[in-house]
């Protein structure tokens, strides 16, 4: 490891890196193609600000006072397979929870004016947002519950209530409809630059599976409602960072989990008659950093992706699977992971390794040499050499360019390992730069 590079200096090497060093999540990962909210339905929207003392209407001009008061509006208003945006301002004061979005409705809740908090600081039996609950009703098996969209927001649960709740208890349907959204996919909306916090006690976020009906024999099987997102969020302080119900397609991306519990599981084994079981995640380019325990916990996934995350002092495992549980519909993959002083690398807990195939991880100075750490081809044993290991610095947990973790071929053409592409080292990032300016420069200097 080098010495931590000062903030400014960051911003510098960050400047340089876009300009000269081509490859990066950036090209696999793109958040404008995930986060392309391409709708099928017109968008209703609805405003609200707390600060607020004039008539409510829920316009700009006249905004509502209370989240709950809008959400409630929108579903009477333009009633079942609406669909509403509610901006809410931030001014400031935190909105309280509770909040419940009613069931065969779409509502995204997103931030206005900047990233405002809605918190539950009770201490009665509640997630702070939650979905409608048609996926627990046999009544409503060939129903959709309500789903929700998330961006922009600081979300906090402090309960002390026993039991399992969650900053969002929700379904964020991300779904792909042909004919609509057309190809290459769109996804209508997910959960989007938010920060969760539990307090230590509760969850992030559960996702639940839109298409609950899709098993039952006499419902309608939404088989192109799926997809769940989670993207560019960070998780702090959460009990569970993000648990992942049984579904089909879900996309946990470009997100920082720090000082959690867990950071990600899927650990539900009881697949009744209206929950599909997992298969097809993606869990990409994420910075997983001081768990307690294991960062990836996962019992029953199908046709897993486990790619390019940075897994950084965790104080359990950074990836534990079962691999006996992961062949229904497709081999597991396990590429392009870095691994640096966690207890473990990864462990598959089963013998058998058919459905588990593992390629060009670097794994480096974890406490314990498990035996999985030599399983696979084309694994690293060396230092990444990180820019940074300060979590304020932008280039937190970047390697160096040119190190163990850069050129190194790996799935869907990614040509590094981590989450975050590697970056020069100080001295040839400023020198870049300077060359990078000189031709600007007299290519803007007045002719005398």
């Amino acid at each position: 490891m080098i010495p931590v590079v000062p903030t400014t200096l960051s911003v510098v090497l960050c400047l340089a890196v876009h300009a000269a060093h081509a490859t990066s999540s950036e090209k696999y990962y793109d958040p404008a193609l995930w986060a392309d909210y391409y709708l099928a339905a017109s968008w209703d929207g609805y405003y609200v600000d707390n600060t607020w003392t004039g008539a409510t209407h829920g316009t700009m001009a006249e905004p509502f006072t209370n989240i709950q008061a809008a959400i409630n509006f929108a579903n009477a208003t333009n009633g079942a397979f609406g669909a509403n945006t509610i901006n809410v301002k931030d001014t400031g004061v935190e909105y309280p929870g509770p909040l419940m979005f009613p069931n065969i409705n779409a509502m995204r809740l997103k931030g206005w004016g900047g990233t405002p908090t809605i918190a539950y600081r009770g201490s009665g039996p509640h997630s702070t947002i939650m979905s409608g609950t048609n996926y627990a009703s046999p009544l409503y098996a060939c129903m959709p519950p309500s789903q929700v969209g998330l961006e922009d927001l600081v979300i906090i649960n402090e309960t002390t209530a026993p039991g399992d709740w969650y900053c969002a208890d929700i379904q964020a349907w991300v779904s792909w409809e042909p004919g609509l959204t057309n190809t290459p996919e769109r996804y209508r909306f997910g959960v989007t630059n938010c920060v969760f916090n539990g307090a230590g006690r509760n969850g992030g976020v559960r996702l639940r599976d839109l298409d609950q009906g899709h098993m039952v024999p006499w419902g309608i099987p939404y088989a192109n409602y799926h997809t769940s997102l989670v993207q560019q969020c960070r998780f702090d302080d959460c009990r569970t960072g993000v648990m992942l119900m049984p579904l089909q397609c879900a996309r946990i991306a470009d997100n920082t989990f720090t000082s959690n519990g867990v950071a990600i599981t899927a650990l539900q084994t009881n697949f009744w008659p209206y929950i599909r079981p997992y298969t097809n995640v993606v869990i990409a380019f994420n910075i997983f950093h001081a768990t307690a325990g294991d960062a990836i916990k996962a019992d029953n996934f199908d046709q897993l992706l486990v790619q390019n995350n940075t897994f950084y002092q965790n104080g359990g495992t950074g990836v534990n699977v079962n691999a006996a549980a992961l062949g229904y519909h497709g081999t597991a993959g396990l590429h392009n992971n870095l691994l640096y002083e966690n207890y473990a690398g990864f462990s598959a807990d089963a013998a058998d390794t058919n459905a588990l195939i593992a390629n060009n991880n670097l794994l480096y100075t974890n406490a314990v040499a498990d035996p999985w750490d030599s399983f696979g081809t084309s694994n690293v044993y060396a230092d990444p050499q990180f820019v940074s290991t300060d979590p304020l610095d932008p280039l937190f947990l970047a390697p160096l360019a040119g190190g163990p973790a850069d050129n190194r071929p790996g799935h869907g053409g990614v040509n590094f390992i981590g989450a975050k592409a590697p970056v020069p080292e100080p001295a040839a990032a400023l020198l870049m730069l300077c060359c990078m300016m000189l031709p600007a420069r007299r290519k803007t200097r007045p002719r005398a």
